[in-house]
């Protein structure tokens, strides 16, 4: 339930903070079905509160409303930047990774790291995933990595992932705080990565695409 209210007040600052050309006058509905995914990234103003870790990839999808929301960080001259970037993709509900998502994430247990775990000592260098599938009030929670990940969940990442190419995203100028994102994720009683590991023990995370979140009224 806290999760489900902090993405509500995350996509109603994102709808309220953008020109009326650019982004639409109401909120999606909250009560209908929304996924979430989230990449972990290692944070540059680490926290207790989260936990020493930050969104790498930031994706909202309102399935009722085909409204999809992406942030991601970049690096320009060595500066990072966050990319946001919004809009409508027409029946994004029914495209087969989408459909296929959903109904595994009904075969796993809820709020579980659904891949094997990294062995101790050994280095993993992909990304590791959070997602959250809600509908009828109800949360779908998983995090894994792409080790042995079931194939369905890989074609889901993999098509979200590529949303950053979408032209039927525009970019937006607000984005999402990072802290908004991932602390009542790290947070969630069913976190179970542990603290992030000291910079000097990773190398450099990679740099990924950008993303947005709400498209003009006629392009619904």
């Amino acid at each position: 339930m806290k999760q489900l209210i902090v993405s509500l007040l995350i996509a109603t600052i994102l709808l309220y903070s953008c020109s009326d050309e650019t982004i639409v006058k109401e909120a999606p509905i909250r009560s209908g079905s929304v996924i979430e995914l989230v990449t972990f990234g290692l944070s540059e103003n680490p926290t207790k509160e989260n936990k020493g870790f930050r969104p790498g990839y930031y994706c909202y999808i309102n399935l009722q409303t085909d409204s999809v929301y992406i942030q991601h960080k970049r690096h320009y001259l060595d500066v990072p930047q966050t990319v946001a970037r919004a809009g409508y993709i027409k029946n994004i509900s029914r495209h087969p990774a989408i459909v296929a998502y959903t109904e595994a994430s009904k075969q796993y247990k809820n709020g579980k790291l659904i891949t094997p775990k990294t062995p101790e000592g050994t280095l993993y260098c992909g990304l590791t995933f959070y997602t959250n599938y809600s509908h009828a009030g109800k949360e779908r929670i998983h995090y894994f990595t792409s080790q042995r990940l079931d194939k369905r969940f890989q074609r889901f990442t993999d098509f979200v992932l590529a949303l950053t190419e979408s032209k039927e995203l525009e970019p937006v100028n607000k984005s999402v705080p990072e802290d908004a994102v991932i602390v009542p994720i790290v947070n969630n009683q069913s976190f179970g990565l542990g603290p992030a590991p000291p910079w000097s023990d990773l190398p450099p995370p990679p740099v990924r695409a950008t993303i947005n979140f709400t498209p003009p009224l006629e392009n619904r």
